[in-house]
């Protein structure tokens, strides 16, 4: 786990550049294996696996249907309203879970707060995935940024680790600007990598309306808001994964949109809108999820299931080398 007061970007740099990229039924994405392991009990061991997915998501489309339906390993969504959809498509419904989002979870567990002293703000700017692409003007960004009133300075930024591997850091720091990351998608210590930044902020900003980022940083009462987004555009190609059509893509858009103009702030405001809280709850799934109980018990009954597989079928070891 990264410290916040020692941070050394170099050495993070590479750590990402020299992390191997897997994404096996995703559980070894963004420290979700640590995550589940200290949520529900359960000691870490290269056999448990699990479909987990890596960001909260607001429709059911992006359940990326068909894998789901038919993964044999339990599948884990955020809210009970994903695990009736899968059922509804044919998922088996004694493997297929709602957990809640498990980073604010874990955050919960943990008890980690926003520090008291507090100050500036962190930036999460828009970035780049296997799905989608952007176009935007760092300098652009960098100079709206430095115009931002004292309450928010310093303004500091944490970029995702694609735009690490493409350099995009260098651009803010020959800019003056700080610069941060969470670390490699693939970091078992993603997540308190993740929180250790946001913690010594007062505010968390980005420059597209819709960042999961600002939704973890909302959950923990800290002030978000839009800002500088008039210049970025975000072309997603996911539409093709999900196997969604032209419109059932524009229309996703505008959901996702409209959701998020709801929720987040646009500055000048920064105030976060109690009437929005139970829908973030609910968005989340920390309203309602399954029982701890049988997620666990299927996590071990997997468990179990890879074990005998890796035993049985040594060339399997490989497959499970992540787990």
């Amino acid at each position: 786990m990264i410290d916040y007061e020692k941070f050394d970007l170099n050495k993070e740099v590479e750590k990402i550049k020299n992390t191997q990229y897997s994404c096996i039924d995703f559980f070894n994405w963004y420290g979700f294996k640590k995550i589940i392991c200290e949520l529900y009990d359960l000691n870490p061991s290269k056999y448990l696996g699990a479909r987990v997915f890596h960001s909260v998501f607001l429709s059911e489309y992006e359940l990326y249907l068909k894998q789901s339906i038919e993964a044999k390993t339990p599948v884990l969504c955020n809210r009970l309203s994903q695990v009736d959809y899968l059922i509804k498509k044919g998922r088996n419904s004694k493997n297929t879970f709602a957990t809640g989002g498990l980073f604010p979870l874990y955050r919960r567990l943990k008890n980690i707060t926003q520090n008291e002293d507090a100050k500036g703000t962190i930036s999460f700017p828009v970035h780049v995935s296997r799905h989608c692409d952007i176009t935007t003007s760092y300098e652009e960004y960098i100079e709206k940024i430095k115009k931002l009133p004292e309450q928010f300075q310093p303004v500091d930024v944490c970029l995702h680790w694609r735009d690490i591997e493409n350099g995009i850091h260098e651009v803010f720091l020959k800019n003056g600007i700080n610069v941060y990351t969470a670390g490699h998608c693939n970091d078992p210590d993603f997540c308190d990598n993740f929180y250790e930044i946001l913690r010594h902020y007062k505010y968390a900003t980005c420059n597209y309306i819709m960042s999961t980022s600002l939704l973890y940083a909302m959950e923990m009462r800290i002030n978000v808001f839009i800002y500088g987004d008039e210049e970025t555009e975000r072309k997603n190609a996911s539409g093709e994964i999900y196997g969604m059509t032209e419109e059932e893509i524009k229309e996703y858009e505008r959901a996702h949109i409209d959701t998020y103009n709801k929720l987040f702030p646009k500055y000048p405001e920064t105030e976060i809108k109690q009437e929005v809280l139970p829908e973030l709850t609910y968005i989340m799934g920390l309203d309602k999820q399954s029982s701890k109980k049988e997620i666990r018990k299927a996590l071990l009954k997997q468990k179990i299931k890879n074990y005998i597989k890796m035993k049985t079928y040594p060339i399997m070891s490989k497959y499970f080398a992540n787990k």
